[in-house]
């Protein structure tokens, strides 16, 4: 699971580059992009980036504490 989540995190954020990218090559060779996510659509796309990243690192979290011996206090 960590490693998906990792991964679609990733796309996402290079999805996220990628329209960036364009849209600046756009504004320099002054053309017009087929397609362009606009404002709300990057923001989802950098909020699905960082759900999984976060879903990552705490199933990380939860497998390293299921690891470790349990301290009777």
């Amino acid at each position: 699971m960590r490693r998906w989540s990792y991964r679609i995190s990733g796309l996402a954020l290079a999805l996220y580059a990628l329209d960036v990218l364009v849209g600046k090559a756009a504004v320099v060779a002054r053309f017009v992009p087929p397609f362009r996510l606009g404002d709300v659509g990057e923001f989802l796309i950098v909020l699905v980036a960082m759900i999984f990243f976060v879903s990552g690192v705490l199933a990380e979290a939860g497998a390293a504490a299921a690891n470790q011996p349990k301290e009777d206090t």
